[in-house]
């Protein structure tokens, strides 16, 4: 998957939360997300995962230590 893809689909994630109202996250979500779609596109992060991240994004500040050990344990088995 190239680069420009990537970007598009982060660039258009952003777009919808701040459609739909998500306006606080839209700063915090384009700077996390940015490695995560890479990780998505490599297959190191699944369906689920994802959408743990990204409900964590829209409702907290910060991962909780779990949601951040699954990230880890996930990026880093090979």
């Amino acid at each position: 998957m190239s680069s420009t893809s990537l970007t598009l689909k982060l660039v258009l994630g952003a777009y919808f939360l701040k459609l739909n109202g998500y306006d606080y996250c839209v700063q915090t979500f384009a700077l996390k997300m940015e490695n995560i779609v890479v990780w998505v596109a490599e297959g190191k992060i699944d369906k689920g995962l994802l959408q743990q991240l990204i409900s964590s994004l829209i409702m907290d500040d910060e991962y909780p230590e779990d949601l951040k050990l699954e990230l880890i344990t996930a990026v880093t088995n090979e």
